[in-house]
């Protein structure tokens, strides 16, 4: 068993007297889920536009003045809040770097307020390329003994962003827009969790691919207002999906075996049981050698490999 309390932070898309005044508004409710328990906090896309950053209002303030080159001095009450409460923060930002090129990135920042790691985009809209931004390249990250992958806003759309990040346990996902029906399916696919931080409605989704949490600024949701901009789950990364051949049948003997050290649930339209570990001294490592399990990435593998052969 492996859990992580993650928290998508995602106040509202609106116009802002200055990047200051936003910088504010997150920093408080960034406090706020730490002190409910979260350990890792997504922030949307593009934080440091402060002007409403919607389809009818691309940008209201002009692109070039929302740029950073010195991006940890001008977030520097973000990495304070969230070092103060002991949290992790993915922070999205668009800047310049040093080789001159703009890049729409984020960086881990981990609770101690050093840089774990940065994210580019790698695929910029075209309206983005018009403003100079430029696609990134990008690795895995790692945190927290996690293996962490990302997709800023319209990368999910892509099926070669997933591709890239084979072996991901999380995927972290700043965006303007919902994030598609891409998120359900790979989050399946390749066993990953996927947060997605989104000011009208953020997301969760577990490694099975169903969502765990949701919720933002969508009209039915606010009641004349109201409205929090934090989601909130806590998520177990010691969980594993298996395709229903070859592991059918060991399924109610490992459940025997363990009892209440593990969950099993079946995803009957995919044919497809998920394997969680609730116990801390048992990993899904040592169920799946126990009683020899293949995992639904390896059998799939081994289907195609078979066919090529």
């Amino acid at each position: 068993m492996k859990l992580l309390t993650i928290a998508n932070v995602a106040p509202l898309d609106k116009n802002y007297s200055s990047l200051e005044e936003k910088m504010t508004v997150f920093s408080n409710w960034i406090n706020h889920a730490g002190r409910q328990g979260a350990k890792l906090i997504v922030l949307p896309e593009a934080i440091n536009i402060y002007g409403e950053h919607t389809p009818t209002h691309p940008n209201a303030i002009p692109f070039e003045q929302c740029i950073l080159t010195d991006w940890r001095k001008s977030c520097k009450t973000l990495i304070d809040s969230s070092s103060k409460v002991g949290v992790a923060l993915v922070l999205p930002i668009i800047y310049q770097a040093g080789n001159g090129n703009i890049y729409n990135s984020f960086f881990l920042i981990d609770e101690k307020g050093q840089t774990a790691g940065e994210y580019q985009k790698q695929f910029p809209t075209p309206g983005e390329l018009d403003w100079g931004i430029v696609p990134g390249k990008t690795e895995l990250l790692r945190w927290s003994d996690i293996t962490i992958g990302g997709a800023i806003c319209f990368d999910t759309l892509f099926d070669e962003t997933y591709k890239r990040q084979e072996g991901a346990q999380l995927l972290l996902c700043p965006s303007q827009w919902p994030g598609g029906c891409l998120l359900d399916f790979y989050a399946r696919r390749m066993n990953m969790i996927v947060a997605l931080s989104y000011p009208e409605w953020s997301r969760i989704i577990n490694s099975d691919g169903k969502e765990i949490a949701s919720g933002g600024y969508r009209s039915e949701s606010r009641r004349f207002g109201f409205g929090s901009p934090i989601v909130m789950a806590t998520v177990n990364f010691d969980r594993q999906n298996y395709y229903g051949n070859h592991n059918q049948e060991k399924m109610v003997d490992i459940e025997n075996f363990y009892g209440e050290q593990v969950k099993i649930t079946f995803d009957q339209p995919d044919c497809q049981w998920t394997i969680e570990s609730l116990s801390p001294r048992l990993t899904i490592a040592q169920i799946e050698l126990d009683f020899e399990l293949i995992n639904q990435q390896a059998y799939f593998k081994n289907c195609a490999e078979l066919v090529k052969s």
